[in-house]
């Protein structure tokens, strides 16, 4: 799947295929799911999209979240600093898809809640046509606390653009929803 409206339609495409591929994935370390989870969202851009980080798998060049799609220009090698924004700023400029993923500690559901809600923070400050965010509440959670503390994240800095949650729980449930305007 591509994105390339960022529209609520397209947030539920991505959402299906997200829990399609990620199904019967099955990694040792958060890391490694982390990165592929960047990756798999680093592949639904267009190729005129600039994601940040820049490199699969780094987080230098992080840009406010952990991953996004910007309409910024793309890098052009040779080009300089002061002639990439000088092309910036000669047209709209907008982060399209922010994500953020945060597992938290397995052992601590208090610490893992306010790790969660510490990365949803972040995309309900951001303006963005699509927010995702994926975490794990692990199996012994209650499944409804995150997404209830989600929803109350968006409420409290009146954020109406679309969400996409992902619950990875570590007994292999993937739960999912979009929380619309």
């Amino acid at each position: 799947m591509k994105f390339k409206d960022y529209t609520v339609d397209e947030l539920e495409i991505c959402r299906e295929e997200f829990v399609r591929y990620f199904t019967s994935k099955n990694f040792d370390e958060t890391a490694d799911w982390s990165n592929e989870v960047f990756s798999w969202f680093r592949e639904t851009r267009l190729p005129e999209i600039k994601v940040y980080p820049i490199a699969d798998g780094s987080t230098l060049g992080e840009f406010m979240v952990d991953l996004c799609h910007t309409s910024y220009p793309l890098d052009v090698t040779g080009q300089g600093e002061l002639e990439w924004y000088g092309v910036a700023v000669n047209r709209v400029c907008r982060v399209r898809l922010a994500l953020e993923c945060e597992w938290g500690k397995p052992a601590s559901k208090k610490t893992t809640l306010a790790m969660v809600l510490a990365d949803a923070c972040k995309l309900a400050v951001l303006r963005s046509q699509v927010k995702v965010m994926v975490f794990s509440s692990y199996a012994y959670d209650d499944p409804d606390e995150f997404p209830k503390f989600l929803h109350g994240i968006r409420s409290c800095h009146d954020d109406h653009d679309p969400w996409l949650w992902i619950d990875m729980r570590s007994d292999g449930e993937i739960r999912s929803d979009i929380f619309r305007n």
